[in-house]
């Protein structure tokens, strides 16, 4: 598998890499969408955009998807 295919993918080691504090930028002030307005607002995005150049064809996530489960029915 192509490493571009899950850019965003971080190993165990990396755990908590993209999690922070972020008290002070509230006491500053910083205010969040609602996240209905966040989802529909992404949504459009993401389809003003088209295909991402990363992540899965649709052949390969079918193909994973079939060795999963045949993996699951032998556990």
């Amino acid at each position: 598998m192509e490493s571009e295919t899950l850019p965003m993918f971080a190993a165990i080691r990396a755990a908590g890499a993209f999690t922070f504090d972020n008290r002070r930028a509230i006491a500053q002030g910083l205010t969040f969408r609602p996240l209905a307005e966040t989802i529909r607002d992404t949504l459009k995005w993401d389809a003003a955009h088209g295909r991402p150049k990363a992540g899965f064809q649709p052949e390969q996530e079918a193909a994973l998807l079939q060795k999963w489960h045949a993996r699951q029915n032998n556990l």
